[in-house]
């Protein structure tokens, strides 16, 4: 058996080392590769909601995702998802900026690792969304937002199709914007040095909490197996 905890550090350690400048699909799958991460596809029809139970409830004998391994964007929201053992995940959001504050792009989750790459600060921290929002708060508000956005949307969109050239082939539809952006560069919020390290502590001390819950989880059903036996 491999020793997750050793690994875990591993990943955490190289995920800070991505920069703004070398930051890609192919550093993250060279990093994974590097620490004998198997990179693996989801199927087509997964949902979003399914992934994010994998997460939460640190699903296992998960037949679609093997453990000690990788998925590259397995949705719009998520850029890599990892699972370091039989239902231990990680869920990781990159973020690049060119000043001190990040863009979130659509819907946000409590249960993800944000990873900020500055180019200003020359410098990448991590954090979870708790460090900026409610938690409680922030995904019921926001699927109340893009619900409404959403039915506003729809209807200008049968509008649009009215205005359109009958002569024109190409449709076109007018999509809602799901970005969340500052008011202000108040670089403090992030890389203040006092709250940087209080935040990347927060993620470390619970990504390493869960997986101790994940191996009791695993101890117990081991122990159950060897008395029924």
């Amino acid at each position: 058996m491999r020793d997750t905890r050793e690994l875990l550090g591993k990943l955490l350690n190289s995920i800070k080392n991505i920069t703004y400048e070398n930051y890609s699909i192919y550093i993250m799958k060279e990093l994974c590769n590097r620490l004998g991460l198997k990179e693996v596809k989801l199927g087509r029809w997964t949902k979003k909601k399914r992934i994010n139970e994998w997460i939460e409830n640190q699903e296992m004998d998960n037949k679609e995702m093997e453990e000690y391994s990788y998925i590259i964007e397995p949705l719009n929201e998520l850029d890599l998802l990892v699972q370091l053992g039989n239902g231990y995940y990680l869920g990781f959001v990159f973020i690049k900026t060119k000043t001190n504050i990040p863009v979130y792009n659509g819907f946000v989750n409590k249960n993800y690792i944000y990873v900020l790459m500055s180019k200003a600060n020359k410098e990448t921290i991590y954090y979870k969304i708790r460090d900026i929002f409610d938690e409680e708060k922030i995904e019921n508000y926001l699927t109340e937002y893009y619900k409404e956005i959403s039915s506003i949307t729809s209807k200008h969109n049968l509008g649009l199709t009215k205005i359109l050239n009958q002569d024109h082939i190409t449709s076109y539809t007018l999509k809602s914007s799901s970005l969340i952006l500052p008011l202000k560069n108040n670089h403090a919020i992030y890389f203040q040095d006092e709250l940087k390290n209080e935040r990347m502590r927060g993620v470390i001390e619970d990504s390493y909490r869960d997986l101790m819950k994940w191996e009791r989880k695993n101890e117990c059903i081991i122990s159950a197996k060897l008395l029924s036996e």
